[in-house]
């Protein structure tokens, strides 16, 4: 049957297989773009989380840090990553605002500095010219020369004052030992009474009170706040100095039956070169105060009060009871 092969065998099954070669490869070019694009929206949709991070940052790295990238749920990694950005990014926000208040509390320092410098300078300057003009009678040449040594002493005052504060903002810290705050506070009342007899200190102290510090500093912190009685108060002012004990804490007292502080001063008592009045002082005593205080593990604050004015101080013990 060579005719029936010729028309029905095998020009049928090469044809035949020629029609499924030709649509196994159409197929696969089909499943091969197909492939191709699902791998691309696959990706592109897996790398969408990492363009708009790549975008945000760097729309922060032009100075927008109030931005934060996304934190998507899924895939797992990108959340970690943008959860990990973000903390950074907080981290840096926080501190680049520190610093900047940093630099503007350091502006604000350096020109109220100068601006207290500036009369006692000037003052100097102005008696040392007369003096040297040769035109002064031997009694108005002692009294420039009077004056030549009180301003000299205030700015050597203002200048100690500016070196603890400098030194407390440089982080340095003297070391501590165990303090008889007992014996430092009498002391301290004491020589309030030898220096202001117009006065009346009364001493309200507890035995035994240590803590652990510097005794100079601490002396120093009772002596400003005394100091500061005598500076805004009129004569003839009651002052009641208590120390005692609180749990851990000793807590150190100065009450006085003065004019007091008015009530829109108290936040801003503590600040440097802050006056609640229109006294001497270049408003640097409680600052100090507050400073030394502070470097001590304590705390001071102004107690409200109905009469006078009532500054409270609580340092840790040295060997709580």
């Amino acid at each position: 049957f060579p005719i029936l092969r010729h028309h029905f065998g095998q020009p049928t099954v090469e044809a035949t297989v020629d029609r499924l070669r030709l649509a196994a490869f159409a197929a696969a070019c089909v499943a091969l773009i197909a492939g191709a694009l699902l791998t691309w929206w696959t990706v592109r949709r897996a790398l969408a989380p990492v363009e708009r991070t790549v975008e945000t940052v760097a729309r922060i790295g032009d100075g927008a840090l109030d931005l934060r990238v996304p934190a998507p749920e899924r895939p797992e990694e990108m959340r970690l990553l943008g959860s990990s950005i973000n903390s950074m990014l907080d981290r840096l926000e926080r501190a680049l605002g520190a610093e900047v208040a940093a630099q503007g509390a350091l502006s604000q320092f350096l020109a109220d500095a100068s601006h207290e410098l500036r009369t006692p300078v000037a003052a100097v300057a102005g008696h040392a010219e007369l003096l040297s003009s040769g035109a002064l009678d031997d009694e108005t040449a002692g009294r420039s020369l009077g004056r030549i040594r009180s301003e000299t002493a205030r700015m050597q005052r203002l200048v100690d004052d500016l070196l603890i504060l400098a030194s407390h903002d440089t982080g340095h810290r003297r070391p501590h030992r165990t303090v008889n705050l007992s014996g430092v506070v009498t002391d301290a009342v004491e020589d309030a009474n030898a220096i202001d007899r117009d006065r009346g200190y009364t001493a309200q102290i507890d035995d035994g009170v240590r803590v652990s510090g510097d005794e100079a500093q601490l002396a120093q912190v009772v002596a400003n706040l005394l100091a500061n009685v005598r500076a805004h108060t009129p004569a003839g002012t009651a002052t009641v100095v208590s120390l005692s004990l609180d749990g851990d804490a000793a807590v150190l007292t100065v009450a006085d039956d003065g004019p007091g502080i008015p009530a829109n001063a108290q936040a801003r008592l503590f600040e440097r070169f802050f006056r609640s009045s229109a006294g001497g002082g270049a408003g640097l005593g409680l600052a100090i105060v507050a400073t030394l205080v502070e470097e001590h593990g304590g705390d001071v604050r102004c107690v409200p009060s109905d009469r006078g004015t009532v500054i409270e101080v609580r340092i840790p013990l040295d060997d709580p009871r």
